[in-house]
């Protein structure tokens, strides 16, 4: 489906919002946002994980004493995370609409630049400005302007 992303792929759980993370997530951040995580692939294993090796174990007894916690719905985290990329890329402004041409759109920076009028250089530039603006575990506490300004 995506031919310009990493071909890796992550769980929910292995999310840390690693620059290269987002460009993944960008890619299908359309069915994120409807709350489908994107499928699986039969040979993935995990991040610390080796066959026969799964999380918690295989301790039969533990699982099979559970309290009566309600599961979160199966759409609800992938919601959340699309919601918090959305969040981050608002706060960029006009440039995070060229992060979402580049990596969710597929479109070079070329094309971009032609369609908003400006340099290539200059494209490249805003993009990875936006991508380092929104990666990250927590979310920055400085506007888009102060971050770039910081970052000269």
């Amino acid at each position: 489906m995506i031919s310009d992303f990493p071909a890796e792929f992550y769980t929910i759980r292995e999310l840390r919002f690693t620059m290269r993370q987002m460009i993944w997530i960008a890619g299908y951040l359309i069915t994120i946002r409807l709350g489908i995580w994107p499928v699986k692939p039969p040979n993935h294993v995990e991040a610390g994980q080796r066959e026969g090796n799964y999380p918690r174990g295989e301790n039969k007894a533990r699982t099979a004493v559970r309290t009566l916690k309600t599961k979160p719905a199966r759409f609800e985290r992938p919601a959340q995370i699309a919601a918090e990329i959305d969040w981050r890329l608002g706060r960029c402004g006009s440039w995070g609409q060229l992060f979402l041409e580049k990596y969710m759109v597929e479109y070079t920076y070329d094309k971009i630049a032609t369609i908003r009028g400006m340099d290539p250089d200059i494209a490249i530039y805003r993009v990875g400005k936006v991508l380092q603006y929104i990666s990250g575990w927590r979310r920055k506490n400085v506007d888009m302007d102060d971050f770039i300004g910081k970052r000269k």
